[in-house]
């Protein structure tokens, strides 16, 4: 038996009426079940699942996926795509990259760029490391792959140059203090116990450090993850500071990969001169 799938307003769109939740996929629930409920789901006919596609509203966002899952789930990725988001990697079995071996961390990369290759025929521009990982290899074996810009380091507050003998990477910036983890993280299972903070303080955290951003002509990075941002509330507040965001005339709104060109414009033309973090 499978789902009736139900015209959505004007869209034209045919949808299933039963909208898949997501927020526990890999955390409280395993990747096998993961898998297990996701291919069910798929074969009942399914085809819509809640991952908190709106954070941005009508704003195109990125979205760092490890290589497995869109190894595993290709017409995903290929769904982040066509609703004009930009899909970047984040590992391929989303293990740190300092508690890989070098061989190990080759062999990750390498297999993350292929399978996105393999699925969306063209390579990813971005890369975070899992865990806010890295090594005294990344950097070259990032750009041997042809990533264009790295977004896991927390060296600056500006974008700035990873140089490793020949290979150079642009860096842009990230902090624990814009990353949802600290604000609303509670984990039994992991020993991580924390007091977990409204949507307004966590808010509060994010506002104080993009009004800085935004005097001192800075760069700021929001990180969010679906199993933690994805409740009502929380998405409540995260729409209400993007469209601030998106209102304001003295901010530029826009996913990585645009940042990651226009930043280096800027280097190649001589108009910006970045620190260089060499390894």
């Amino acid at each position: 038996m499978t789902a009736r799938r139900r015209g959505f307003g004007a869209t034209g769109l045919e949808i299933c009426p039963i909208v898949l939740g997501t927020m526990q996929f890999g955390w409280t629930l395993s990747g096998v079940e993961s898998m297990r409920v996701l291919d069910r789901y798929r074969e009942l006919g399914g085809n819509v699942i809640d991952t908190a596609d709106m954070y941005g509203g009508d704003q195109s966002v990125e979205s760092f996926q490890p290589g497995w899952v869109i190894e595993r789930y290709p017409w995903l990725a290929e769904a982040i795509v066509a609703a004009g988001h930009e899909l970047a990697l984040h590992g391929h079995r989303h293990i740190a990259a300092h508690d890989l071996t070098p061989g190990e961390e080759a062999e990750d990369i390498q297999r993350a760029c292929a399978v996105l290759d393999r699925v969306l025929g063209r390579s990813s521009a971005g890369w975070r490391g899992p865990n806010y990982g890295y090594s005294a290899h990344t950097t070259t074996l990032l750009v041997a792959q042809g990533i264009r810009y790295d977004s896991t380091l927390m060296g600056h507050h500006l974008p700035y140059l990873t140089r490793s003998g020949d290979a150079t990477l642009l860096e842009l910036p990230v902090d624990w203090t814009n990353d949802d983890w600290p604000q609303y993280a509670q984990s039994f299972e992991f020993e991580y116990h924390m007091p977990i903070k409204p949507p307004a303080g966590a808010m509060a955290v994010y506002r104080a450090e993009i009004a800085a951003a935004t005097r001192l002509g800075g760069l700021w990075i929001g990180v969010w993850h679906p199993f933690l941002s994805a409740r009502p509330a929380r998405l409540d507040a995260i729409e209400d500071l993007v469209r601030e965001l998106r209102d304001d005339d003295e901010i530029w709104l826009a996913p990585l990969c645009e940042i990651a060109a226009y930043v280096q414009d800027r280097i190649d033309a001589g108009e910006y001169r970045p620190m260089i973090d060499r390894e």
